[in-house]
């Protein structure tokens, strides 16, 4: 493969010059990668290509500040440096607008990162969270200190990610700072900041496809993510994956669509969806209002076609006390509905009434033995002792700890 682009042989600018040899370099190295290397040269290839990677990728960002400063987006009639960028590398325009950030910022000022990033020592993603550290530290820091802050950084980029380094970043003000506790206060003050920036950027959006399917796209914040990826890894076990083989089907399609992690990360997805609590909900909106209007808005088609009515939840037909809580059903990863009641009966004895608030209601005494079972005897004449109304609502909490969805399993 031979270079793309004719950029003017004659030309005397070093860049230009320097990346037409580049290009001539790179074609004689694709030619030869077919030979084999000598055991043991093939980790020094991989990891010096990295570096030259990273020295290109500074030398581009410089290219762009230059860019931004000779207004060469405005001449040619883009919005901005960022749009400019998207256009000529085919990136998106989150990706350019970020490249623009961090050439404005490593132009600037911050020299310990510029070097570091010219001598391929740091990538670019390196690069942005340092620059992004040491415009967080506070006012109170001099100049002095956040080169000495920096440079620590730097140092550690050469043995963390990136994404291990804006954890560490977060306390790096304790190589200036010897008080521990205004280093807590500020590490503090930065995961403050970023939870609520990442509430602020919460999102859903659900499309429905018209074949029984919905996709969706959502933006939430890591601790609720983490959380659903810990519960739907432990919905989709391997032990919990004993399955019978559907009629009709051979057992080798079985074993290999058991093995389909995506297809059943979608189940276990659509499993805990079906069992959340709705208690807390309106009565109209939980379907406890009765058969009616209310239900009828709320058929569905299902995907063989047949029109399948959300009925509300029906009193079991052992007992003539309505049920306050999700129907248990049938479920391929374990009995969701008793996880979901074990935790609100979890948080109603810690939490009381209002949220935040210890309950001073003394716990109830346990079932007698020899009483007889509600509903046993339930006839029309006799229908049983109905269910007290609750006297207060609580308000569902803004985030759910993880549920135990099996007596088998605790997370």
């Amino acid at each position: 493969m031979t270079a793309l682009l004719d950029l003017h042989p004659d030309s005397t600018h070093p860049v230009l010059s320097g990346v037409i040899e580049m290009h001539g370099l790179l074609d004689r190295m694709h030619a030869g990668v077919s030979q084999p290397l000598v055991a043991g040269d093939h980790a020094l290839v991989v990891a010096e290509l990295d570096r030259a990677a990273r020295r290109i990728e500074s030398l581009k960002l410089r290219v762009v500040a230059a860019a931004a400063q000779a207004h060469v987006a405005k001449d040619a009639g883009f919005t901005g440096t960022d749009a400019w960028l998207a256009k000529t590398t085919t990136v998106s325009r989150a990706d350019a607008a970020r490249q623009v950030a961090l050439a404005s910022e490593l132009d600037s000022g911050h020299d310990a990162i510029a070097e570091a990033l010219d001598a391929g020592l740091v990538s670019p993603e390196h690069a942005a969270a340092i620059v992004r550290a040491t415009d967080q530290l506070p006012d109170g820091v001099t100049a002095e200190q956040r080169q000495t802050v920096e440079a620590a950084l730097v140092e550690k980029a050469a043995r963390f990610s990136p994404h291990q380094l804006r954890r560490i970043a977060r306390r790096a003000i304790e190589g200036v700072e010897p008080d521990q506790t205004v280093v807590d206060a500020h590490e503090n003050e930065l995961i403050r900041t970023e939870e609520q920036a990442a509430r602020e950027k919460c999102s859903l959006s659900l499309h429905d496809n018209g074949d029984g399917t919905t996709t969706g796209h959502f933006t939430i914040p890591a601790l609720a993510a983490a959380m659903l990826g810990k519960v739907i890894d432990a919905m989709t076990a391997p032990r919990r994956m004993r399955e019978p083989a559907a009629a009709g089907s051979t057992g080798a399609a079985s074993q290999d669509r058991s093995f389909d992690w995506r297809h059943r990360r979608g189940l276990a997805f659509a499993e805990l969806l079906e069992h959340l609590p709705t208690d807390h909900l309106h009565p109209k909106t939980s379907g406890e209002a009765g058969d009616g209007a209310e239900a009828s808005q709320m058929s569905r088609r299902s995907e063989a076609g047949n029109a399948r009515l959300v009925k509300p939840r029906q009193p079991h037909p052992r007992s003539c006390i309505p049920l306050h809580g999700p129907q248990p059903r049938h479920s391929t990863f374990g009995n969701l509905d008793s996880g979901f009641e074990t935790l609100a009966g979890a948080r109603s004895s810690t939490t009381g009434v209002g949220r935040g608030k210890a309950s001073n209601t003394p716990p109830a005494p346990p079932p007698d033995a020899n009483a007889p079972t509600p509903g046993a005897n339930c006839t029309t004449e006799n229908p049983g002792p109905k269910a007290a109304a609750p006297t207060a609502r609580r308000r569902h909490p803004a985030v759910l700890p993880t549920p135990p969805l099996d007596p088998r399993h605790r997370l």
